[in-house]
């Protein structure tokens, strides 16, 4: 886990044994489903006179799923109440996905496969608008 603000740095490394058995807890809808807890990075924004700063937290997770499968869930229509993909893309073997969150922010989310099977993904979220 890593926190970065305007005058403060901390880095915090996680046992291996509480990342594998920590199951996600999204409330924002945009993380996978049964996806397993792999790290988390906040970067701090300064507030720029704006009454909010526009920092960006990335949430690291894992999945037993292949990306494709993976994939097909991010695409399904059926997401629309938690968010809007605006883009979809293929790089390599990785998905790319892009869009907005239904509370407001973007995301960007990044699928890519693990070298013992399943998925690892990367959710970059942001308050900031579009």
């Amino acid at each position: 886990m890593s926190i970065s603000a305007p005058g403060f740095d901390m880095k915090i490394d996680i046992p291996e044994g509480i990342r594998r058995g920590a199951d996600m807890d999204d409330d924002s809808g945009v993380i996978y489903p049964n996806s397993n807890f792999a790290g988390i990075h906040v970067e701090g924004g300064r507030h720029e006179g704006r009454g909010k700063s526009e920092g960006e937290v990335e949430l690291r997770f894992t999945s037993t799923d292949s990306p494709d499968l993976v994939a097909r869930w991010y695409q399904d229509p059926a997401r629309a109440s938690d968010f809007t993909v605006a883009t979809s893309s293929r790089e390599g073997a990785a998905w790319l996905f892009a869009g907005t969150r239904r509370e407001g922010g973007r995301f960007r989310i990044r699928i890519e496969p693990r070298a013992a099977g399943g998925s690892d993904g990367r959710a970059l979220l942001s308050d900031a608008p579009e």
